[in-house]
């Protein structure tokens, strides 16, 4: 269910951005500020070491440090030149899990979902010619998707909760001269606890996942 959810998600961000887009103009009016920012694209989610497993028959399973690719959508409203106030989400998947407790060290299936949530304040501290340098706080909420390891010959699956996290975000927007279009790079840390339970269950193991989000799209000013 959690995996239907995270999928239906991704979906519905991807459908709004290219009705909303599509239905834009090109340019801006002279006598009309640009209040609105839309933005998305792709997402590169990092994890040092998201979580570790003990597994029944001694030694661990732990995901791997390699990054994850997923796409993201935001939206934001300009108060002033000096703050906006934004809401974004993203969708990526954690990295693949492989088992530490032999020397191959092989691939036993894929982390979960990762859909955060975001919302706070952009404070644009270089807002001058075509550059547009920001920064601003973040909080969140995470959803986690189930997710299924081969364990010792036998398929088992682990449920993550979800959960609010903190965190913030800097970027840089590059506009193509008098054009409502730009690209853009942000990224977006966040301090957030995994609590991992197999199925059925009551124990849990707790781990930080505290993921890195690098963000490398466009950006339309409407």
């Amino acid at each position: 269910m959690k995996h239907l959810r995270s999928n239906i998600v991704a979906t519905v961000m991807f459908a709004m951005t290219v009705a909303v887009v599509s239905s834009l103009p090109l340019t801006a009016q002279a006598d009309e500020p640009s209040r609105w920012n839309l933005k998305g694209g792709l997402v590169l989610i990092d994890t040092s070491d998201p979580f570790a497993i003990d597994k029944p028959s001694g030694g661990q399973v732990h995901a791997g440090g390699n990054a994850a690719l997923g796409a993201f959508v935001g939206i934001e409203y300009r108060l002033s030149n000096l703050i906006g106030l934004e809401l974004a989400a993203s969708y990526g998947k954690s990295p693949d899990v492989n088992d530490s407790s032999n020397a191959n060290n092989d691939e036993i299936g894929g982390g979960p979902g990762f859909v955060p949530v975001l919302a706070g304040a952009n404070f644009h501290f270089k807002n001058t010619g075509n550059i547009d340098i920001y920064a601003g706080p973040r909080i969140a909420f995470v959803s986690f998707g189930d997710f299924d390891l081969d364990i010792d010959g036998q398929k088992t699956r682990f449920e993550v909760d979800d959960d609010f996290a903190w965190g913030a975000t800097a970027g840089i927007d590059y506009r193509f001269g008098d054009s409502r279009w730009s690209l853009i790079a942000e990224v977006t840390y966040l301090d957030v606890d995994m609590e991992i339970s197999e199925r059925g269950s009551t124990s849990t193991v707790t781990t930080q996942f505290d993921p890195l989000i690098v963000n490398l799209g466009a950006s339309f000013r409407f």
